[in-house]
């Protein structure tokens, strides 16, 4: 064999045991029984939860998805931008907004926006990554009165679509 292929040989192997390390972290960090799983935070129950699957995930800003639980966890979809929206009642008090994002393929920004019922702007929460980088961003908005609130998320859908955690805790209430 020439040292030329011989290399390539050994350079191909190289990349293919380290896609699959790569993978195999991946799933260690995000099983998939866990994508588009709704839970509540509370102490976790031995028996499996029904999973919500993102397409469950309401895409019509005038119906959002009314959450019944301080979190939801998704997935954007492949080589499509989307954006979900969730309702939920905030107020009066501190309301505290986490957002989890996974790079899924290539550079992706994924983008959290709190509106009233209105649809004027709160807050936002910005996540810009690159692939397969993982970041969090929170953000406590101060309300003076009870409303009905919409989270809207703008997710990026690269080569590979990203993984999201919304969650959402203080004066909070799910309907």
């Amino acid at each position: 064999m020439r040292p030329f292929a011989r290399h390539l040989g050994a350079r191909t192997q190289l990349l293919q045991e380290a896609r699959s390390n790569l993978k195999d972290r991946v799933l260690r960090c995000h099983p998939p029984s866990t994508a588009g799983v709704v839970s509540s935070g509370a102490a976790k129950s031995t028996e499996p939860q029904a999973p919500l699957a993102s397409a469950t995930f309401s895409t019509d800003r005038d119906h959002p998805t009314r959450l019944r639980s301080k979190e939801v966890r998704g997935t954007g979809e492949d080589r499509k931008r989307v954006r979900y929206y969730f309702s939920f009642v905030g107020g009066p008090g501190e309301v505290k907004v986490t957002f989890d994002f996974t790079s899924g393929g290539l550079a992706q920004a994924a983008k959290a926006t709190v509106f009233d019922q209105d649809f004027v702007e709160i807050d936002r929460l910005l996540l810009i990554l690159n692939r397969g980088d993982s970041s969090r961003e929170v953000k406590t908005i101060r309300l003076s009165r009870q409303q009905t609130l919409i989270v809207e998320l703008d997710l990026e859908g690269n080569e590979t679509a990203g993984t999201f955690l919304l969650r959402l805790e203080g004066a909070v209430r799910f309907q």
